[in-house]
């Protein structure tokens, strides 16, 4: 057959021109199936072909004389049949041999448009491959910009809602809009009404310039009046200062009569013990002589009249103990009122030096419109300003002032305060205005060998106690005096007996559960340990001497307030029998005598931290229990408790403003008015410490300012008056604060775990309100 001579010839002319194995065998196979292809579908196709001419005998003829060349008529089904059979036949024809140019040259020889025809192929195809990447990317791109459309759907869905809000918004604001013309209107009529009622306060305002001419003269008549009257002032006082000193004078007097009638009660006391003894013997004996009447009837009546005369003498010895005892109590109580008077005279000469000293920042009592958000410098600058108004500018002086709004500093903008005090901004308020206390200085430290657990100053001395167990006697420049040594463990607490010219006495407490009382002279520069006093069962923290200086009070880890005496005439040496004779005896040989105390007062269910004297009768303790006990000594009994939500570490009372300070493990320090009636037993908490408050201590001359010392290695300067915040922090302190000291008016003291003790110097001017 042709095919097969077409397939033989393609196979040996592929042999010849390629020498490759492997591809000439692929070649062959792809040929062979080409050509089987096409003989399949040729021959489906002239199967179909005879079924259709066969049974057309028109077509018949037809296709036996070239179909295509001569075409004649016939039915038109039938021949659109045929042609649409021939189109599909050759098309598969073709795309069955249209990528071999071999096949479709041997089945196809007269198509010389074959080539042509492969060439615009490839061109379809590659426009077809370039069409198809180019129509995925287009679909690409439809997918993405589908994406935007359905997020700005989303976009616009949210825009509407926006839309819709804003369109009730402006309704809103339309009939806020509304509102507020109508509120207009009625501000333009409020305006046309102020408008007249400035034109009467123009008037007014002319009227009261005039009253202001008039009051400035005023107010410098009145500064030629104070001027003329500090001359009075100074003679004043003077004469107060002469009555102190001779009340102190009469209290130190005072003071010694206690002293000798103590002693001379002790005496009577002992005499009358002896005189009662005797008559229960002479009793007896009289009660023997009864029953003997008839042996001894000449020797009754003498002994009869020997025991009335004993009676006698006990009756006067009773009275004259009554007497005695009348005496003393005359002589306490002229003492506690020569102490009263005293602490009012100096109230009233520091009050008097105040005046004459401030009288020069006095200014004229008008009212003044200021800003809401003037704050103290500013207001300050203003006080200055009216003061220096009248001054040469030789004369002009800048004072740095404080401001108090209903008793409590200004601390922030006159607006804010007023709003945090409830008052309106259109309020007419009082500010009083004061010379600003100076901040503190430091002026040196005091070196210990350990840690310095207490300190007390009095006039130009310091005494401490320290963990070494040694009480040191200080200048307030830090020269050591004296180093006293005698107890056995860590020194806890000092305190001032007496301070005299050369001879005082100090007490001291100590973990070794005594109290020592130390007489020292200035003058040979010796100290001597005169007398232990025992009793506590453990470690003695804190000792207070009463302001009559004839008892102390002490308080101890065993719960127990001791009450002790500070009496030293009638002490006794503790001398053995072989040295009677030594008249010579050096005093550091000597022992000291041992003391029991007065009375023992018992309640607290913790240790007692701290101890002080508020009056001549009554104590007041601090206890790690969380409370704070009021005694009454002279009774000998518990008046009344104050409760706390810590352990309370130290307290302090100042008799100027009968308030009681108190410090205490939760970082606050407390003041208490324990006399109150309204059961606001606080009054203020000042809260600014981080740590412990272990010691807290009132000024001696102002009822308002106390220190407080602290475990956050920091001494603070409190005002009352300034409850939020501290009036200056002294830190930089190397650790713990342990004790805190404001007996010298002029010098604050603290003393700790670093070992010394930092003095601060302090402002010697208490400001004055206006």
């Amino acid at each position: 057959m042709g095919n097969a001579n077409c397939k033989t010839q393609t196979v040996d002319n592929v042999d010849v021109n390629n020498n490759d194995s492997v591809e000439r065998t692929t070649t062959s196979s792809v040929l062979d199936w080409d050509i089987a292809m096409f003989e399949k579908t040729f021959d489906e196709l002239s199967s179909r072909f005879e079924e259709i001419i066969e049974n057309n005998q028109n077509l018949k003829s037809a296709v036996g004389c070239s179909f295509f060349a001569k075409r004649k008529t016939f039915a038109v089904t039938e021949i659109e049949e045929i042609r649409q059979i021939f189109i599909e036949m050759m098309v598969r024809i073709k795309d069955i041999v249209g990528e071999n140019n071999e096949l479709y040259s041997m089945v196809f020889p007269n198509d010389d448009h074959h080539s042509s025809h492969i060439g615009k192929m490839e061109c379809v195809r590659q426009e077809n491959n370039r069409l198809s990447l180019t129509i995925s990317e287009l679909e690409s791109r439809c997918n993405a910009l589908n994406e935007e459309i359905a997020k700005l759907d989303e976009l616009n869905t949210n825009q509407r809602d926006k839309l819709t809000v804003l369109n009730e918004e402006i309704q809103k604001l339309n009939e806020l809009n509304t509102t507020q013309q109508d509120k207009l209107s009625d501000v333009e009529s409020e305006l046309r009404y102020m408008g007249d009622k400035a034109d009467d306060l123009d008037k007014d305002k002319f009227e009261l310039q005039l009253k202001l001419e008039d009051a400035t003269k005023m107010l410098s008549d009145k500064k030629s009046e104070i001027r003329a009257s500090n001359i009075s002032y100074k003679t004043e006082l003077r004469e107060m200062k002469k009555i102190v000193e001779e009340l102190e004078n009469k209290v130190e007097i005072s003071e010694k009569e206690v002293v000798c009638l103590t002693e001379q009660l002790n005496n009577q006391e002992a005499f009358s013990r002896n005189t009662e003894q005797h008559l229960l013997t002479t009793q007896s004996s009289l009660s023997v002589f009864a029953g003997q009447q008839t042996t001894m009837a000449s020797t009754v009546p003498g002994n009869y009249q020997h025991f009335q005369q004993q009676q006698f003498a006990s009756q006067q010895v009773s009275y004259q103990f009554k007497n005695t005892v009348n005496q003393m109590n005359s002589v306490q109580q002229s003492v506690v009122v020569a102490t009263s008077e005293i602490r009012q005279i100096s109230q009233l000469v520091t009050t008097q030096e105040q005046l004459e000293f401030h009288s020069q920042y006095a200014i004229a009592d008008s009212p003044f419109s200021v800003p809401a958000d003037v704050q103290t410098t500013d207001l300050s600058a203003l006080i200055n300003k009216l003061l220096n108004a009248d001054k040469n500018e030789d004369d002009i002086c800048h004072v740095n002032f404080d401001f108090l709004i209903n008793g409590e500093f200004l601390r922030v903008p006159l607006g804010k305060h007023m709003e945090e005090s409830s008052f309106s901004t259109e309020t007419v308020v009082d500010i009083e205005y004061l010379e600003k206390f100076a901040a503190p200085k430091p002026v040196g430290s005091i070196v210990h060998d350990d840690w310095v657990s207490s300190l007390q100053g009095c006039q130009d001395c310091i005494v401490s106690g320290s963990y070494d167990k040694s009480v040191r006697v200080w200048t307030v420049d830090g020269k050591n005096i004296i180093t006293m040594s005698h107890h056995t463990e860590p020194v806890k607490a000092v305190a001032w007996i007496k301070k005299g010219d050369p001879v005082s006495y100090i007490v001291s407490g100590s973990h070794d559960q005594t109290l020592l009382i130390w007489e020292w002279n200035s003058e040979t520069k010796k100290a001597e340990c005169l007398c232990s006093c025992r009793g506590h069962a453990r470690s003695v923290d804190c000792v207070a001497v009463d302001s009559t200086r004839t008892k102390f009070c002490s308080g101890s880890f065993d719960k127990m307030l001791k009450i002790w005496s500070t009496s030293t005439e009638d002490m006794e040496r503790d001398i053995d029998e072989t040295d009677k004779s030594r008249k010579k005896q050096k005093t550091d040989n000597r022992k000291p005598v041992v003391r029991t105390p007065l009375m023992t007062l018992e309640g607290h269910k913790e240790a007692i931290s701290s101890v002080l004297w508020s009056d001549v009768k009554e104590v007041c303790t601090a206890s790690w229990d969380h409370t704070l006990k009021l005694w009454d000594v002279e009774e000998g009994v518990h008046k009344q408790t104050l409760t706390g939500n810590k352990a309370f570490l130290s307290i302090s009372f100042s008799p100027l403003s009968n308030l009681l300070a108190s410090g205490s493990v939760d970082r606050h320090v407390r003041l208490w008015d324990p006399r109150t009636q309204d059961g606001a037993v606080v009054k203020h908490s000042l809260t600014n410490h981080s740590g412990w408050v272990t010691s807290v201590c009132w000024s001696p001359d102002s009822q308002y300012q106390l220190i407080s010392g602290s475990y956050d290695k920091t001494l603070k300067l409190w005002d009352t008056r300034s409850p939020r915040a501290p009036l200056y922090n002294m830190s930089g302190l190397d650790d713990r604060v342990l004790s805190v000291d404001w007996s010298i008016p002029e010098v604050l003291l603290c003393g700790g775990v670093d070992n010394c003790i930092h003095a601060f110097q302090a402002s010697s001017i208490e400001p004055l309100k206006e």
